[in-house]
């Protein structure tokens, strides 16, 4: 499973075992050692096979996920958007996610960059005179925009 790599260096193998009481858990081979339980791998690995796995469920539907960047180390969320991108068109799934992180967002509209018009960000407002929850919405060059000018947009 070469997405595994992004978060798990050197995954080889990627299997389906059973465990002494007959319950079957994700196993993953690393750089040639024994098979592990996925978990073991930490919630990186854990979250990207089960975004792995959602996406493949949700072909030619809608996927949500909250908070899509928890579990996933800073150096490679960058390459998790473009993995995101590339099971899209794979699956043909739209895909919303929610995040609190400026840095998730920026690694999002550089995996998007040569598609700008493919990646939408809503941010969410109180409006001070209505007392209303608002939405702005960011897209292509707006969103380029944003980012020069260091808007917030999360």
């Amino acid at each position: 499973m070469k997405a595994l790599n992004l978060v798990v260096d050197g995954s080889d193998d990627v299997e389906i075992l059973t465990d002494g009481s007959g319950e079957s858990y994700l196993s993953v081979t690393v750089a040639g050692g024994k098979p592990r339980p996925l978990h073991d791998l930490g919630g990186g690995a854990v979250r990207l096979v089960r975004l792995l796995l959602s996406f493949s469920a949700c072909r030619e539907s809608v996927l949500l996920v909250d908070e899509l960047e928890n579990g996933i180390h800073c150096s490679a969320q960058r390459d998790i958007w473009s993995k995101v991108r590339q099971w899209m068109k794979q699956w043909n799934v739209q895909f919303i996610a929610t995040t609190h992180s400026g840095e998730f967002i920026d690694a999002a509209i550089d995996a998007f960059a040569d598609a700008p018009a493919d990646l939408a960000i809503h941010k969410l407002f109180r409006n001070e005179n209505t007392g209303r929850t608002e939405a702005a919405t960011f897209t292509g060059e707006a969103l380029a925009g944003a980012r020069e000018l260091d808007l917030e947009v999360r």
